[in-house]
């Protein structure tokens, strides 16, 4: 029975977590449809316009009437792709909180694993993929230390003496004053944009926060890689 029950957040977080790139992607591509079908749509109506104060134009204005109606039907199945996108996403944060109460009976320590290249923090518990992240790290000109490291202090709320006062909420130190903490730059997560720390989004921040609280610096450890 035991095993059983380690074996379904196994499965359940390993199909939620399938690939946040690609997840992004998709929505992007879905935004970015929908906007370009709801901009040629103004463009077109705006040319009907000023075909329709010319004279002996039925022709043309007949021709941009049945554009304008392909396009209008364009931006339905933009709206529709992006709505379903957004409905998949909504689904799989859903059951993911639902899994969470799960991780406990997952046997072996945290993991936290940082690719810098994608933009991406994994954790594991053991062998098994628990959560999965984009993250912000050092934006050209600063840099965000690769190795493998121990967390050795936390904070729940730390202001940075080195870059103003910055606000660095449910900070996990790993080397050096760096760490890993919460940003409210939330739109820059998945690019390189921070001064050398890892960022990463505030509700997430908590939740590593929180792994770490809970099991110990020894039973957590960091790697980043380039």
């Amino acid at each position: 029975m035991k095993h059983l029950l380690l074996l379904i957040p196994f499965l359940f977080v390993v199909s939620l977590q399938a690939n946040i790139q690609d997840d992004r992607a998709e929505l992007m591509n879905a935004e970015r449809e929908l906007f370009i079908a709801k901009k040629q749509v103004v463009l077109l109506k705006e040319q009907y316009e000023v075909e329709k104060q010319k004279l002996f134009n039925y022709g043309r204005i007949k021709a941009y009437e049945k554009t304008i109606a392909e396009y209008q039907e364009k931006v339905k199945r933009a709206q529709a792709n992006k709505d379903n996108a957004v409905a998949k996403h909504l689904e799989r944060d859903r059951r993911m909180a639902e899994l969470e109460h799960r991780i406990p009976m997952i046997d072996g320590d945290i993991h936290v694993k940082i690719d810098i290249s994608d933009q991406i923090m994994n954790i594991y518990k053991g062998d098994t993929r628990i959560y999965s992240w984009f993250v912000s790290t050092a934006a050209e000109g600063y840099y965000t230390p690769a190795g493998r490291f121990k967390p050795y202090h936390t904070a729940k709320m730390h202001y940075s003496k080195q870059f103003y006062n910055s606000p660095m909420p449910y900070s996990v130190f790993f080397k050096d004053g760096f760490a890993i903490h919460g940003t409210e730059w939330v739109r820059s997560l998945g690019r390189k944009a921070s001064h050398g720390c890892v960022r990463l989004h505030p509700n997430n921040a908590f939740k590593l926060y929180s792994l770490v609280r809970k099991y110990g610096y020894s039973r957590v450890s960091i790697s980043i890689s380039s």
